[in-house]
Parts: C-alpha cells; structure tokens; sequence
C-alpha cells in the first residue's frame, strides 16, 4: 500500500471511531436536527493583474454554493459545486464539483494543536478537465491549528495546510498535447490577525508539487493577502489578492514566472451567505 493510500485509509477509520464514540454522546450534547443543515452562497468578482495576449480571463465573476450536513458535534459531510462566468467572452463553465468528509479540530499533542483531517472526491467539472480525460479526482487534506487560547493569543492564530491528490485520467495526455499530472501535494502556512471583532487579515503561502504521467516533477509557490470583514452573524465580505503559478522545474534549473492568466495574479472580491 502507497503512503497516500496508507494515510487515506487511516483517516477514514479515525472518523468513523469518531462517528461511533457520537452515539454514546449525551442528549445534550449531540446537535439539534434544526442545526445540522447549513447552506453558504458566495458571489465573487476577479480582476487579473497582467493583460494577457489573448485578451481572454481579465475579468471573471465567480459563483459557489455548498450544503452541508453535521453527522455528529465534530462531524461534516459537504456537497460543494462552483462555476465561473468569462466577462470578455460571455462564457460560462463549472470549475468545481465536489463531496467531502471532515473531523473537526481533534486535540493533539497535549491540546497545542487541533487537527482537522478530510477526505472528498471531485468530478471533472469544467471543459478543460473533460479536455484532458479526467475522471475524478480524490484527495487527503490535513489542518493543524494552533491552538491560540492555550497559548494565551487574543488577536493571533496560525494554521498548517498539507494535502495530497490523484486525478484520474483516461489518457496519458489533454487534447491540446500536455502531459497530465494526477499527483499533486501541496503545503502551507495560514497566518490571521484580528484587527477588531469583526474585520481579520489573513495572509497565506503554499509550496506545491506535481507528478506528470511521465515521472517528471513540477513545483509552485503561491501566496495570498486577504481582508475579511464578518458583516452580519450570516454575512461576510472579503477582498484580497493572490500571485502564484512560479513554476520551476525538478532539476531546479529553470524558473518561469508565468504571469498571463488569472489564475497568476489576481484581485477579488467576495461576498459569502450562510443559511
């Protein structure tokens, strides 16, 4: 068994020994049917930085909706799907459909750190991943946040993102002529500060690498600044910036920067609703 497959399985078990301790939870303690459903909308509007030489993905508007359900006080299963609409060109097209499982902040080496495993599968949404003969994708995320109220820290936290994938894909090339790249693992540092109640700025950046299906490896940094203002108890609004997609090569000798699509350098605005 591959590590990613070992690692997998191993969260799986730890949420369903979770799920079978929830049963023997006390009445009020377990959460109120009426609380379990939630629903989060969100309307977001991009901006790319660099013009790019086609002209196409300046400006794009984005739409996401994910329901969620709570099997138990720590327990979520989500439904999630998002598409994007091309400003320019008057198009439209999925970017996202997803379902997944996760264990809510599990204390771990003496409370210093809560742990939240997740395990989803995706469906090859858009044209481009249809494009390439995707058909699915599963993947393992791990978060580990500080946990600030033992460490005495009011206004700070700090995150650790690490997760692993594979695409699966029919053919070992897109229709365009790339060689696909089902493996990815990717790894960050989640930094958020509390400016007052209810405005925080969040500052992110990740390392990740991918695996063609010729054995050759790829690597990209990005970071992301982001404003996030909790409006109403149900409304929240967020304005931010991401620069990413410096790819280098395994071998570590080429560095390209390659800043011509929106997925590149952006600004966004997004407003999220829950329900």
């Amino acid at each position: 068994m591959s590590p990613a497959a070992a690692a997998l399985a191993l969260a799986v078990v730890l949420m369903i020994a979770d799920l079978a301790r929830a049963q023997s939870v006390k009445p009020e303690d377990q959460v109120p049917v009426a609380k379990r459903w939630s629903v989060i909308a969100g309307l977001g509007q991009s901006q790319n930085l660099y013009i790019t030489n086609s002209g196409r993905e300046q400006a794009a508007t984005d739409f996401s909706g994910s329901l969620r359900f709570r099997l138990a006080p720590k327990t979520l299963l989500s439904a999630s799907v998002a598409a994007s609409y091309d400003n320019k060109y008057e198009e439209s097209d999925f970017t996202q459909a997803a379902l997944s499982l996760s264990q809510s902040q599990i204390p771990i080496l003496n409370e210093s750190l809560l742990w939240t495993p997740s395990i989803s599968g995706q469906l090859p949404a858009s044209r481009v991943n249809h494009a390439a003969s995707m058909r699915g994708v599963l993947g393992f995320s791990n978060r580990f946040d500080v946990n600030s109220e033992k460490m005495g820290w009011t206004r700070a936290s700090v995150a650790y993102l690490a997760s692993v994938s594979h695409a699966i894909y029919e053919y070992e090339t897109a229709t365009s002529g790339a060689i696909n790249q089902p493996w990815r693992v990717s790894q960050g540092l989640e930094f958020t500060w509390a400016l007052s109640d209810r405005v925080y700025l969040v500052l992110f950046g990740s390392h990740g690498l991918r695996r063609s299906m010729q054995g050759n490896w790829s690597e990209s940094l990005t970071h992301a600044e982001e404003v996030y203002a909790q409006v109403t108890a149900k409304w929240g609004l967020s304005l931010g910036h991401q620069l990413g997609s410096s790819i280098r090569t395994a071998n570590g000798q080429d560095l390209n920067l390659r800043m011509n699509s929106d997925q590149d350098s952006i600004v966004y605005l997004q407003s999220t609703l829950i329900f």
